[in-house]
């Protein structure tokens, strides 16, 4: 098939529609065929109060996983009543971001017990401590200290989030040379190829899920969606595949997987990007403000978020945008209001200078 698509033309390609196999490799036949479109292009709002921000959720979202391994027999070892208060201890102070505090426990560790280091690996990745995070992961290899699912996939995210793909590539050969993978591992690999911007690498670990007889989840999707907002050119016609994948499987999508989803979308025309708050309200997905944000910022796709920070910079971002778009990013920001979304500073500047060009 990828051969097939290679031969058309470019005059071919606008119009080509990816056909869903149901194979395992059909994603990533998606993925393949996105980017060499890509190549050639080059191409009801509705809440109550303030809602997490994305990444927050997202993190929850993994945490829960992270915690179910934890708890799996193979990932435990017997721990000394010393011990287990320590993992305890740094784990309840890591809930509420105490750095300073998880570091004064750990510092005077001088154990071998990886429930330990898992908990101070996993209160490094939630205090945003991503280089003391990837730190602990190296004294777990120089000490010898066995590694288990948890440790592989909070080592992974730290070295994603300090941007160094190399170590995540290593960690995830050596998890799969020790047999450590499971749902927390395979989602960590996914979430370190979004940080990339990785579609491929993303699908195919939702390949190899399959292959393993280990189904993904939403999160998976979401996470594999992010990558093709992450990409250098975003990938609207990847992620919308990746999100009609995860509804034939029969999972429901929620709020982070419709933010991905608009994301992925700031270079789609604009039909395209009223379809996916089409399929929000389908699902019954309350909006919040950070797919607000989201929404606007793919409205005024060449929009960087740092090139906002007043009117003056929003009314200058709105020249030369279609009355189309202008009237459209009016009666979105109009109805989240009337709903009760919080808007962000971002979009309170957008929604000045709508009025001041007499849009609101």
């Amino acid at each position: 098939p990828i051969a097939q698509v290679v031969r058309l033309s470019a005059a071919e390609l606008p119009g080509l529609r990816v056909i869903m196999h149901r194979s395992a490799r059909a994603i990533i036949f998606a993925g393949l065929v996105e980017l060499y479109i890509s190549n050639f292009l080059s191409c009801s709002f509705s809440a109550r109060g303030q809602q997490k921000p994305l990444g927050l959720q997202r993190d929850a979202d993994g945490m829960g996983v992270h915690l179910a391994a934890a708890s799996d027999p193979k990932n435990r070892m017997q721990l000394s009543k010393k011990d287990r208060i320590l993992t305890t201890r740094i784990s309840e102070a890591s809930k509420t971001g105490e750095w300073l505090e998880v570091q004064r426990m750990f510092a005077g560790y001088t154990g071998l017990a990886n429930q330990v280091y898992n908990a101070a690996l996993t209160a490094a990745y939630r205090c945003k401590e991503y280089q003391a995070g990837t730190n602990i992961y190296t004294k777990m290899s120089d000490l010898g200290i066995k590694k288990t699912q948890p440790s592989y996939a909070m080592g992974m995210k730290c070295f994603a989030k300090t941007s160094c793909a190399q170590a995540v590539r290593s960690l995830w050969d050596e998890a799969r040379t020790e047999d450590m993978l499971g749902r927390p591992v395979f989602g960590a690999r996914i979430d370190a190829a979004a940080e990339e911007g990785d579609i491929i690498g993303a699908a195919t670990i939702l390949d190899l899920m399959r292959n393993e007889s280990c189904e993904p989840d939403i999160q998976h999707f979401t996470s594999a969606i992010n990558a093709c907002k992450q990409a250098a050119t975003p990938s609207y016609h990847t992620a919308q595949f990746l999100f009609e994948k995860a509804v034939e499987a029969g999972l429901k999508p929620d709020i982070v997987t419709f933010t991905n989803l608009v994301g992925a979308h700031r270079v789609a025309p604009l039909d395209k990007l009223k379809a996916v708050r089409s399929q929000m309200t389908e699902w019954g997905v309350q909006a919040n403000h950070v797919f607000l944000e989201n929404y606007v910022v793919a409205l005024f796709h060449k929009l960087r978020r740092a090139d906002v920070d007043s009117t003056s910079d929003a009314l200058d971002v709105l020249k030369g945008v279609s009355e189309e778009r202008l009237c459209h990013a009016a009666d979105v920001i109009k109805e989240a209001m009337a709903d009760g979304v919080y808007l962000t500073f971002m979009v309170k500047h957008f929604r000045s200078a709508l009025q001041k060009k007499g849009h609101l």
